[in-house]
């Protein structure tokens, strides 16, 4: 179908028409339309003899069928389209064929009953953020745009282009004697706010606040002007009712969200926080409902902001409790994240406080995640690592410190056991793991057993209980678990070898180490032929230098792999 019949489809591809006259524009290039002799975008009358259908006269059986408009007309028209037809045409003819053809459509339009209103123009510039393009539409239709108009744009521009332009067509708009609306500000502070995937710089979050407190001004202005007549309760109300039904804007709860979101995501928690607060204050003193989304900025502010586990469990829940603030799962998932990832405490994450939150999480009806074990579990591991290294703290001190991580791990591990989840394998070796940077071998190794009988073990578990052997020095155990994986034909890559070679020097043991390297590596015939390299006699160089073994292990790699002693 061409673009004329498509434009005026209800008036064209019906084998009878409306009397009524329509109009639309015509190809001379198009075959159904080359009867019609007319230039291109000429406006025909479809009256008498005019009313042709693809080059072919309707049928005399079918009388004429009178299409009525979608909606009575304060104007007396009888047309076949309604203002939303005509504006949507008027939006396509504008964005494809430029302003001038739009311009003379839409007189035509007018001189068949059409009345140009601010739909009209926001038709006209659907997909334009330009300036100049709404000047020429406002001398063309003689009218002026409203701020529904400039918000079109501002939405536009934010969207295709910057944020500097959008903030340039909000300023532009208000000197031109535009009221700000909401749908006029929220398009620019989205733009400063979440414009990209990065969180928004310092300098584009002030920017956001200061047009906010403009905004705000804007209503205060309104809200002190003067009046007679009485000060009574009844007249204060039937004052405030009048102020709804004007337009004086007021903020909502899209603009609190965006700028609350904004502040949370910034690292300058100091500079921020007052502004926060005050937002919220604000939000509050206006009555509006707030969403989770909302809910979840003000949560993790305040939690971001707070020294101890114990301090920012207590901001969630003075939040949760007061009935105001509701969270969903993504909320949930964000205070969760917030809470073990986002703390600046040195402290022992709690997990008892962690599961309280996430008790909150089930009552509201968003069962725990595997994800949420990991999560808190991943933030345990990283501690117990931290306090390991730390050589400047005492042995003792050091176990100590281990083992409350130790009682934390087992909280968690006796939560899961309670839970109606069936951990998978990630979750498995995430535990497996947390257990062995705590020190607590036999722990791992009884997770280990689980995932092995259950045939859940995969290449990142058998790095994780070979490492963790190796610290225990569990040869036995090491041994016993590589037998059966090479018995089972697991398939061993590279990274396994390597693991297993770490294991076996780690216990000290470099002659089977070297008989690994030598010979088991180059004779192994599993799914995947391996063949050591470099990298693997450098393993056991690096274990054998302080045991000043590292000369008998040159000489037994010179003699069986010569190629690799070459490359050392």
């Amino acid at each position: 179908m061409c673009l004329a019949c498509h434009v005026a489809r209800r008036v064209f591809c019906r084998s009878a028409y409306n009397p009524a006259i329509a109009f639309a524009p015509a190809r001379t290039c198009l075959a159904c339309h080359r009867s019609l002799a007319v230039p291109r975008y000429r406006f025909i009358s479809l009256e008498g003899h005019r009313a042709v259908h693809c080059a072919r006269k309707a049928p005399e059986s079918s009388p004429p069928t009178t299409v009525t408009p979608e909606e009575p007309k304060s104007s007396g028209r009888n047309l076949s389209l309604s203002d939303a037809d005509l504006e949507a045409r008027l939006a396509t003819v504008a964005y494809q064929e430029g302003k001038r053809l739009a311009v003379s459509l839409h007189k035509r339009y007018k001189k068949n009953g059409y009345v140009t209103t601010q739909r009209t123009l926001r038709a006209l510039l659907s997909e334009s953020f330009d300036t100049e393009l709404l000047e020429f539409y406002e001398k063309a239709l003689c009218l002026k745009a409203d701020a529904t108009v400039w918000a079109k744009l501002v939405h536009n521009a934010s969207v295709k282009s910057s944020a500097a332009t959008a903030v340039a067509l909000y300023e532009t708009a208000l000197k031109s004697g535009v009221r700000p609306s909401t749908a006029l500000l929220h398009p620019v502070l989205r733009a400063l706010c979440s414009g990209s995937l990065r969180p928004p710089t310092e300098a584009s979050i002030d920017r956001a606040i200061d047009l906010y407190r403009q905004f705000t001004k804007v209503h205060q202005d309104a809200e002190s002007i003067p009046g007679d007549g009485p000060t009574s309760d009844a007249a204060q109300d039937q004052t405030e009712e009048g102020r709804r039904k004007s337009n004086v804007p007021t903020p909502d709860i899209a603009i609190y969200n965006t700028l609350l979101r904004a502040v949370a995501s910034s690292a300058n928690i100091k500079k921020y926080f007052p502004i926060a607060l005050s937002l919220v204050e604000d939000l509050h003193s206006r009555d509006l409902a707030i969403d989770a989304m909302t809910s979840t900025s003000l949560i993790v502010l305040l939690m971001r902001t707070s020294p101890t586990y114990k301090e920012a469990y207590e901001a969630y829940r003075s939040f949760t409790q007061s009935g105001k603030h509701h969270l969903d799962a993504k909320g949930y998932a964000a205070v969760l994240h917030t809470f073990y990832h986002r703390v600046p405490s040195t402290q022992i994450p709690s997990a008892h406080l962690f599961f309280q939150i996430i008790k909150d999480m089930r009552a509201a009806g968003f069962p725990a995640s595997a994800e949420v074990y990991n999560m808190v579990l991943q933030r345990l591991a990283i501690f117990a690592s931290k306090i390991s290294a730390n050589a400047k703290v005492p042995l003792e001190d050091r176990q100590a410190e281990l083992t409350r991580v130790a009682a934390q791990i087992k909280h968690v591990h006796q939560a899961l056991r309670l839970d109606s989840l069936t951990p998978d394998t990630k979750l498995w070796t995430q535990l497996m793991d947390t257990y062995q940077r705590a020190q607590c071998f036999e722990d791992a190794l009884s997770i280990w057993d689980i995932m092995y009988h259950s045939s859940l073990h995969d290449n990142a578990s058998v790095s994780v209980i070979l490492d963790a052997c190796a610290y225990a020095n569990a040869y036995g155990r090491a041994t016993k678990i590589w037998d059966d994986l090479t018995a089972t034909r697991f398939p061993l890559n590279m990274r396994h070898w390597k693991a297993w070679l770490e294991c076996l020097c780690r216990m000290g043991r470099f002659e089977e180490a070297l008989k690994v390297l030598c010979i088991e590596m180059d004779g192994w015939r599993g799914q995947y032929k391996i063949a050591p390299d470099v990298e693997c006699a450098r393993i056991i160089l690096s274990f054998a230098s302080p045991k000043n073994e590292q000369e008998v292990v040159l000489e037994r790699i010179k003699q069986y792999l010569p190629e690799i002693w070459r490359k050392l």
